[in-house]
């Protein structure tokens, strides 16, 4: 089974779900919110019902407001994020998943922290 999917998503301020991305900034005493926009592109090749193989692209970018940028131009508070991800995810048993994913990236900051991301996860789940 082949599956393809798409989302886009636009946020803003306190309580954005991206947790990756800040979500505001104080300013002369002020919360400021930070907006952002982004999507994810992804398909999903399932061989077998216990064996799944992904490919994501995912895109962030928060809005670069001048007050923000002059409070943050020495942070590290990711202005822009995108990364492709390849993923294999295996159900070994009733409700336990184990997985392994590779992520290549690009993160630019609001300061003068940018650069690339390169990371291998392998993780475990058990369903409740």
């Amino acid at each position: 089974m082949f599956q393809i999917e798409g989302q886009y998503h636009a946020t803003s301020g306190l309580g954005r779900l991206n947790a990756s991305f800040s979500d505001a900034k104080l300013v002369a005493g002020k919360l400021e919110a930070i907006d952002a926009q982004g999507f994810h592109v992804s398909a999903q090749l399932k061989p077998t019902k216990d064996l799944r193989f992904n490919v994501i692209y995912e895109y962030q970018k928060a809005d670069d407001d001048p007050k923000i940028f002059d409070l943050t131009a020495n942070s590290g508070d990711k202005e822009k994020f995108q990364a492709f991800r390849v993923n294999f995810i295996k159900t070994f048993w009733t409700r336990w998943q184990t997985g392994v994913e590779y992520l290549h990236g690009q993160v630019d900051s609001f300061g003068d922290s940018d650069g690339k991301v390169n990371s291998v996860q392998m993780r475990l789940w058990f369903f409740f």
